[in-house]
């Protein structure tokens, strides 16, 4: 749609979004899971807090538990502002300094 909006052929009022159109783009954007951004379809974790959609449970690993931060990170941002934004083309998080964890026999983070 934005494409649509900046391309040549919109500005020359060849191309005209409808109602319809603006309407099916809505709907498209309500029903369609995004892995950060929130979106209707977005559905909480059955072990989540119900106001920050965070789940309280010890992550599977490291990596996850910095993904899940990173996530709530922008997720959090998104609702403060009221406004959907979408990480830069090179957003990438880093992972290299994270170590597994180390569990006891009663499956219990030690480190």
């Amino acid at each position: 749609m934005h494409r649509l909006r900046a391309s040549h052929e919109f500005v020359l009022q060849e191309i005209v979004i409808t109602d319809a159109m603006r309407h099916m783009y809505d709907t498209l954007l309500d029903s369609t899971p995004h892995p950060h951004m929130l979106t209707n379809a977005f559905k909480l974790d059955s072990r989540a807090s119900m106001y920050t959609g965070e789940a309280r449970q010890v992550p599977h690993s490291p990596l996850q538990m910095r993904l899940d931060l990173e996530l709530n990170k922008f997720r959090r941002m998104q609702r403060e502002e009221g406004v959907v934004k979408v990480p830069p083309a090179s957003w990438s998080i880093d992972t290299s300094s994270l170590v597994p964890y180390k569990l006891n026999a009663a499956k219990q983070v030690t480190n």
